[in-house]
């Protein structure tokens, strides 16, 4: 049974946490939000990356405040929660709010474009020479 207090509190807490958000929440909205610019996003798995934030969130929150995490947040709470962080993440997207996180290769025309290995952005690249392979007797 989803407890409605205990799943605002802990929404709120993951927000609000510097920590969290930059070492775990940010990286994940730039992941979800390339993968959403590639064609390969799925729902249901991008909740289920939210729930280590969410698992760890918790943690966090009963280190703080007391308690055990997996009783003051129950695994139906928890996947609430993850499943509003999802739909946030969703909502944002459609505003355009994550564009900044769009590839280069993909600005120009939306498909992707072939880079060279040996050039990126008009630069050549330096690369070591490719060695023979030795002949063995």
């Amino acid at each position: 049974m989803i407890d409605e207090i205990a799943r605002k509190e802990l929404k709120i807490f993951i927000e609000n946490d510097s920590q969290l958000y930059s070492r775990q929440h940010s990286p994940i909205l730039k992941n979800l939000s390339r993968k959403k610019f590639n064609g390969f996003y799925n729902s249901v798995l991008a909740e289920k990356l939210m729930m280590g934030l969410v698992d760890n969130g918790a943690k966090k929150y009963s280190e703080e405040f007391g308690g055990n995490w997996f009783e003051i947040f129950n695994r139906e709470t928890r996947q609430g929660v993850a499943g509003d962080l999802v739909a946030d993440f969703e909502a944002e997207f459609n505003l355009g709010r994550y564009d900044a996180f769009k590839q280069q290769k993909f600005l120009n025309s939306g498909k992707p474009v072939k880079v060279s290995a040996f050039e990126r952005n008009g630069r050549k690249i330096r690369t070591h020479p490719r060695r023979k392979p030795r002949k063995r007797n």
